[in-house]
């Protein structure tokens, strides 16, 4: 097997015939290892060799680029002036929409609805979720789907859009504010024109005028914050809210592929992160996620806390979620059993992988939680 860094050399030799629907076979620990100029990232079993240069030195950057890192940085600065501004009603602005648009937006609706399709709701709550997400400055559902796809397609590969052996910055954020890279293992051209990945999206009118929206509604969110409290909403319920949200979002692509417990034999470097439980709702208990990815509830044992998960429960209870998947604890154990040999859970970077398929998480079937009928093929049978 090669290491990621041969892997990379060979796929970026010709940039222009770059194929980002292919699967590339997940690239060696040891071979990396053994890369003259890799480095163990502290505390890890990551040996990290970035082939990108993300900052001096490399192409002009694009506007686009600029824009992005720009706003990101701005967003930061806008933060030193939380401590002038605060106020109890702007902090109790910040939790609700830290809550609102982070955990029912990002993780329930973007991640675990949009992207895995692990339960189903109404339409109108669909969208009402996806909206909340949209206004979470971390592109808007076409494109986040797009991306999120990809990664687990290609997971830790060069064709991860965030791939650790790149260091922990690039997978962090660096990833952001290289748009040629993202293209190019994201797929190329905007994502209306190539939507293969995410055609269930495209081929909806709603999630198109998100796409098309998104930079408009970004704006007037900061807007509606400022007419609705002044500088201090427009701070805590803006800049604060985004800034740690970004940061808690980052920390599962960077932090949840390089420390952390694996419990679960996956051929990709996922981890969990207790840690990182109550900020990210849930979504840190990733190397559960990369095991059975099509999965409702990340926090797969009672002790794990999963806001997230919560969440779909409740609107189950009000009978606005079904078709909820889960696995049986026999994929569980059969999981924890597996081989790490970099071919197990191969069936999670496709079609029928955990992503779009209501049968398959991780490539085993699965059990459905009370509510519709299960899909068609899928077992409903609890082991």
């Amino acid at each position: 097997m090669a290491s990621y860094s041969a892997q990379y050399d060979e796929l970026w030799a010709s940039p222009h015939n770059l194929d980002a629907r292919r699967r590339l076979p997940k690239p060696s620990l040891e071979a990396q290892s053994k890369e003259p100029e890799a480095k163990l990232v502290p505390l890890s079993r990551v040996w990290a060799l970035p082939k990108l240069n993300n900052w001096l030195g490399r192409e002009p950057w694009s506007l686009f680029d600029i824009a992005v890192t720009g706003f990101i940085m701005g967003q930061h600065v806008l933060c030193l002036a939380a401590p002038f501004t605060f106020t109890w009603p702007a902090f109790w602005l910040f939790a609700v929409l830290f809550f609102a648009i982070g955990c029912l937006g990002i993780d329930v609706s973007f991640h675990r609805q949009l992207t895995h399709r692990s339960f189903s709701s109404p339409k109108l709550v669909e969208y009402l979720l996806a909206f909340l997400g949209t206004l979470g400055g971390e592109m808007d559902p076409i494109d986040w789907v797009r991306h999120h796809r990809y990664h687990h397609r290609n997971c830790d590969s060069p064709l991860d859009p965030h791939s650790t052996y790149e260091g922990f910055f690039w997978a962090h954020c660096g990833w952001l504010m290289h748009s040629k890279v993202r293209a190019g293992v994201a797929g190329a051209g905007r994502a209306h024109r190539r939507p293969w990945i995410v055609s269930d999206l495209v081929a909806d009118p709603f999630y198109r005028l998100l796409h098309y929206t998104y930079p408009l509604l970004s704006t007037l969110q900061y807007v509606a914050l400022y007419w609705l409290g002044g500088w201090p909403a427009l701070i805590w319920g803006g800049a604060v809210r985004q800034v740690l949200m970004w940061h808690v979002t980052w920390l599962v692509n960077s932090a949840c592929h390089i420390w952390g417990s694996r419990p679960y034999a996956t051929p990709d470097l996922s981890t969990n992160c207790g840690w990182l439980a109550l900020p990210t709702f849930g979504e840190s208990w990733h190397n559960n996620h990369h095991a059975f990815p099509g999965s409702a509830r990340h926090g797969l044992e009672w002790w794990q806390v999963d806001i997230a998960w919560w969440a779909i429960r409740a609107l189950q209870a009000l009978g606005l979620a079904w078709d909820i998947r889960l696995p049986t604890e026999a994929q569980k154990r059969a999981k924890l059993a597996a081989p790490a040999n970099g071919t197990a859970n191969e069936a999670e970077a496709d079609g029928a992988d955990g992503f779009t398929d209501g049968a398959v998480v991780g490539g085993a079937q699965v059990k459905h939680e009370a509510g519709a009928p299960a899909a068609a093929g899928a077992s409903a049978k609890e082991e």
